[in-house]
């Protein structure tokens, strides 16, 4: 059940977890809602061109042509993500830049900002509209993140929109410092609706079971949108949490 809420929409995270809680810690819950969004701050424009920026580094580095097709990924060349996540300050070693441009690359794949297209990889016209920082920028950044389980499996998942919702809190209320810090975070909150591990997502877990006998999947949700995050890091900066970072994390989560 998803409790009727002001300033929070019925189909949102945090929606979802609050029918998850028990009527005690859903008004405490509530509060601490009602107390940040209360003082939300909006971010200035160099805070939106600040999360965008990686992406435009990307969207420079393709230029007007794209860049070749990698023979067996069929998308970057590890040089050119390797390439990529140094001239955003993301390197310390070419494993780790790899690491970290890959996760950029992905989300703009799956966001659907790059496009293979006659052997290269090109931008979109969505990625071009989205590097132009505006009014409406961190919304759609929202939209992209903050996307509902049902959108993307085409049902609902009750447990990992419970469990986005804590990952997306501890980012917009400014608990956590570093993305890093909010896996333990969503681990301890899940301990209030769920002590027992009893609340699944039957239908896609019996899906996934037959797939892998790891049910892990369950934490796949959450390292989605961390990683999505994590690709609005500042240079030399990778995973710290940023205000438009914040205020991302505020949008989608409510």
């Amino acid at each position: 059940m998803r409790p009727d809420c002001p300033g929070i929409r019925g189909s949102s995270p945090a929606a979802t977890l609050l029918g998850a809680l028990t009527p005690a810690r859903r008004l405490a819950l509530l509060g601490h809602l009602e107390e940040m969004l209360s003082q939300v701050a909006e971010p200035g424009l160099p805070d939106v061109e600040a999360a965008v920026m990686p992406l435009a580094e990307l969207m420079r580095h393709l230029g007007v042509g794209g860049v070749a097709q990698d023979p067996s990924s069929g998308w970057l060349p590890d040089a050119d993500v390797v390439k990529l996540a140094e001239a955003l300050g993301w390197g310390g070693g070419r494993q780790l830049a790899l690491a970290r441009g890959r996760v950029l690359v992905e989300f703009a794949r799956e966001s659907r900002m790059i496009r293979r297209y006659r052997g290269r990889v090109v931008a979109t016209a969505s990625m071009r509209r989205l590097v132009v920082a505006g009014r409406g920028t961190l919304d759609a950044l929202a939209g992209l993140i903050g996307a509902s389980t049902r959108d993307r499996y085409g049902y609902p998942l009750p447990r990992r929109e419970a469990e986005i919702a804590l990952a997306l809190l501890a980012v917009a209320d400014g608990s956590a410092a570093h993305l890093d810090a909010v896996t333990d975070r969503v681990e301890a909150g899940t301990q209030a609706f769920d002590p027992q591990g009893l609340f699944r997502d039957y239908r896609f877990d019996d899906i996934m079971a037959t797939r892998t006998p790891d049910l892990s999947d369950a934490d796949g949700e959450v390292r989605r949108v961390l990683d999505a995050l994590s690709c609005m890091s500042a240079p030399g900066r990778f995973g710290v949490v940023t205000p438009a970072m914040r205020e991302v994390a505020r949008r989608a989560l409510a």
